[in-house]
């Protein structure tokens, strides 16, 4: 608002409303997502914009088939959702959010992937003794595991620096998923050492990123 005045009557207000305007900023809060041929996939977008944007989603750079019903896409205020009812083996790959008004365009790529999510490991009661520690993790996989790569070394804040260790991890075969567990055992650490551990899951679509590093000890150690 703007106010003019020069002590003889009323002062003199008008009011400026500013509108800006801006090309679409997209966004999205998974860039990768796991899935298989058979299930059901959702994949989102957000997008702000002003004037409103026209969205569209592409697959490996080719515009997306809406006609067939098999995939279709919909809006929820500013977020955009594309759903595949039932995967097929070409829908892996990325698909792009792109969105276009008069000032520009803006897009975000998410990764569809067969591909097992990353294994987290789990704590449980008497996993460790003075020589050894018993792993144990989980991992989503809609595909069935086939077998693990399991790295372990010291922690690197004790004296004697090593490299990872690599033990292949046939996997348990009669776990149904999404959700395989798997425990190895560990056999001949040193006594009230701490160690690291990471680990990789395989199915038939590759080997997944690896696990975030989980930190334990055999007895003794602080």
């Amino acid at each position: 608002q703007c106010t003019a005045t020069n002590g003889v009557g009323d002062s003199a207000a008008a009011t400026i409303r500013l509108k800006i305007l801006y090309r679409p900023e997209v966004g999205a809060e998974r860039l990768w997502i796991h899935t298989s041929p058979g299930e059901r996939a959702e994949l989102s977008c957000t997008v702000f914009s002003d004037p409103e944007s026209k969205v569209e989603w592409f697959h490996e750079d080719k515009a997306v088939d809406l006609g067939d019903g098999r995939i279709m896409s919909y809006r929820e205020g500013e977020k955009h959702k594309l759903i595949i009812k039932r995967v097929v083996s070409a829908d892996l790959g990325f698909f792009t959010c792109r969105a276009t008004n008069l000032f520009g365009r803006g897009q975000q790529s998410v990764h569809l992937s067969g591909i097992a999510n990353p294994a987290a490991f789990k704590r449980g009661p008497k996993q460790s003794s003075n020589h050894n520690y018993t792993l144990i993790w989980e991992v989503e996989s809609y595909s069935s595991i086939i077998e693990y790569k399991l790295l372990f070394k010291k922690h690197q804040g004790s004296s004697e620096m090593t490299d990872w260790t690599e033990i292949i991890v046939p996997a348990d075969s009669s776990s149904p998923g999404p959700i395989h567990s798997q425990s190895y055992t560990l056999w001949g650490l040193q006594e009230s050492t701490v160690y690291e551990a990471s680990v990789l899951s395989r199915n038939r679509f590759g080997w997944s990123r690896p696990s975030h590093i989980f930190r334990f000890a055999t007895k003794g150690a602080d």
